[in-house]
């Protein structure tokens, strides 16, 4: 299902929301550093009750870039925790677990809240097994989506990383699958 983009400057921006969702698409992607703008702040409220009143999910970037200075906050968990209260109907998917390289803030800030679906892109591998099974559990198995991030990683090793998390059979499948099927609607 693929969830295209708006530029949060875009002078049209609502219409553009309303054009995806009359098309059928069921979210977006929003990359805080690439786009420039920072989760939580007020120039996005007008994108993101755009999104809510069309019942559009939001799928963010989370966590650090490989392409921008390790301190650079713009996408952090902190700040996705500081915007959801103003948004209760927003659905947000935050990749990399909630934040690539920033696992602990994402265990404090978003583990268990509610609207917020976890993607594993590109995390999974890198914050091992151990950790990965205790987010997965923590913030609800039913609140957690498989995720590639490729080309940086292809969808058989992410696939053969999650097997071997040791995750119980119903659980992986719902990683795998049935919980995005469910987030989608399909």
């Amino acid at each position: 299902e693929p969830f295209p983009s708006v530029h949060p400057d875009a002078p049209s921006s609502e219409q553009w929301i309303d054009r995806i969702a009359a098309g059928g698409f069921r979210g977006i992607k929003l990359h805080p550093m690439y786009q420039s703008f920072a989760i939580d702040e007020p120039r996005m409220d007008r994108l993101y009750a755009a999104c809510q009143d069309a019942g559009l999910i939001i799928a963010f970037h989370c966590g650090q870039d490989i392409g921008y200075p390790p301190d650079d906050d713009r996408a952090s968990a902190a700040r996705v925790a500081s915007m959801l209260p103003r948004w209760p109907g927003l659905r947000v998917i935050c990749s990399h677990m909630g934040g690539w390289r920033e696992w602990d803030a994402a265990e404090a800030c978003l583990m268990g809240t509610p609207n917020v679906w976890l993607d594993t892109s590109f995390s999974l591998e890198d914050m091992g097994a151990e950790r990965a099974v205790k987010m997965v559990r923590r913030h609800g198995i039913d609140r957690v989506i498989f995720g590639t991030d490729w080309p940086w990683r292809s969808q058989d090793e992410s696939l053969a990383f999650l097997h071997g998390l040791g995750l119980s059979d119903a659980e992986e499948q719902a990683v795998r699958g049935s919980n995005a099927a469910a987030l989608l609607g399909l």
